[in-house]
């Protein structure tokens, strides 16, 4: 399980969902011109902070930081998934 959560990390399944639905989508939207992703650490954990304008922000975030080898795991106030 991970650390505290009770619940186990996400691995095969998370990557096979977002390989085989996320990435096509991704592709479709997004051009893939990605800078910046050789600042992500190599190992351990980290916060990105990201600063988006449209609803579509979060999910081309998440497929830059996908493609630079580190998946991305979110957060969002309550409010958020009323």
């Amino acid at each position: 399980p991970g650390v505290g959560t009770g619940r186990p990390r996400a691995g095969f399944v998370y990557g096979a969902v977002v390989t085989l639905l996320g990435r096509p989508v991704a592709r479709a939207l997004f051009r893939r011109q990605w800078a910046g992703g050789a600042h992500f650490p190599v190992e351990g954990g980290f916060i990105a902070a990201v600063n988006h304008n449209s609803a579509l922000d979060p999910l081309a975030y998440g497929y830059f930081q996908y493609a630079a080898g580190r998946p991305p795991r979110f957060f969002a106030k309550e409010s958020l998934f009323r």
